[in-house]
């Protein structure tokens, strides 16, 4: 039993791991392009709040 619960704890583990970097790396992509062309998402959900 006790070899079972350490072999699930492992692989939750590097689960997290490999989805830490995942996102990381996605991340600063995805950043460069907002330096070019300013985000319309953030005003569009702003204007949409407001006229409800």
């Amino acid at each position: 039993m006790s070899d079972k619960d350490e072999k699930k704890e492992h692989k939750q583990e590097t689960q997290a791991i490999a989805d830490q970097p995942q996102e990381e790396f996605i991340s600063p992509e995805n950043i460069p392009s907002r330096s070019e062309t300013p985000l319309p998402d953030p005003p569009a959900e702003e204007t949409g709040g407001g006229r409800q």
